[in-house]
């Protein structure tokens, strides 16, 4: 087991690896010498091609550009690669907020502020199309609130509800 930091442009380079774990891919540096694509493919050449290996590229949205954004728009679902399509060999696998049980805010004291019956158009829009509770509108409201300055599209970009606005 190594751990190694991607603003290290000899991260993963030299031996023979198994399984590569790229966390917040999106997020790695785009210029200078510790560019995500340099980082990705230096370490990448460590993993042989064969059985027995996985690698693994993870993130949230971070805009239009570098090598995770690149990898994912030639990336197939699962579902395409067990009918014989290859894509780019990577399998994209995409989870939006409201499929997670963490994403759902109790009903309390301290949060009761939160469960405004009204609903914004977007928070309308979840509610048709995803089937959104009371509890994750409150979710949204609370982390639109603490995490994104009262700004809904940073919520938008950082917590999307499917793969295209992602």
């Amino acid at each position: 087991w190594e751990h190694d930091t991607a603003n290290d442009p000899k991260a993963g380079i030299g031996g023979t690896r198994q399984v590569i774990w790229y966390t917040e891919a999106a997020r790695y540096a785009k210029s200078g010498n510790r560019t995500d694509v340099k980082v990705i493919t230096a370490s990448m050449m460590s993993v042989p091609k064969a059985a027995n290996t996985l690698v693994i590229a993870e993130s949230t949205p971070e805009g239009c550009l570098g090598w995770f954004w690149e990898n994912w728009g030639d990336a197939v679902t699962l579902e395409e690669a067990m009918a014989g399509k290859y894509g780019n060999g990577w399998i994209k696998i995409f989870a939006a907020w409201h499929e997670f049980e963490d994403s759902k805010l109790k009903r309390g004291p301290l949060t009761e502020r939160y469960f405004d019956e009204h609903l914004s158009d977007s928070e309308k829009r979840g509610v048709q199309l995803y089937g959104w509770t009371q509890e994750q509108i409150a979710w949204r409201r609370s982390t639109i609130e603490s995490e994104c300055a009262g700004d809904e599209n940073t919520f938008l970009q950082d917590y999307p509800t499917d793969d295209e606005s992602c």
